[in-house]
């Protein structure tokens, strides 16, 4: 497990170490051992239980429609997510879809 695209999720009871680089996730209990691997750690609060009692709504709002042309341009950005995915070493596929994922990092947000 390489440490630098690794980070652990740090809660009270429990943590979560997600590898970037293989896609793994072990679920392991809080202590000093696991905040010491060199991971980036990120701590999690913890919050009040509700035991259900506060409802929020189940329905999504309904989608924009989207233009002719972004659904044009789109079959070329999944082809080459799908081209990523298939080339190489099953092994490190989830790596690979990261980096393309953070390829896009320079781009400008998108609009409404």
């Amino acid at each position: 497990m390489s440490r630098a695209n690794t980070v652990v999720a740090r809660a009270s009871h429990a943590s979560v170490v997600l590898d970037y680089d293989t896609g793994s996730t072990e679920l392991r209990p809080t202590s000093d051992a696991v905040t010491a691997m060199g991971a980036t750690v990120v701590d999690i609060p913890d919050t009040v239980l509700t035991w259900g009692t506060v409802e929020q709504a189940a329905a999504p709002p309904e989608p924009a429609p989207v233009p002719l042309r972004w659904r044009v341009v789109a079959v070329p950005v999944v082809l080459a997510t799908a081209t990523v995915w298939a080339a190489g070493r099953r092994r490190n596929r989830f790596s690979r879809l990261v980096r393309l994922a953070c390829s896009g990092r320079n781009l400008p947000p998108a609009t409404r």
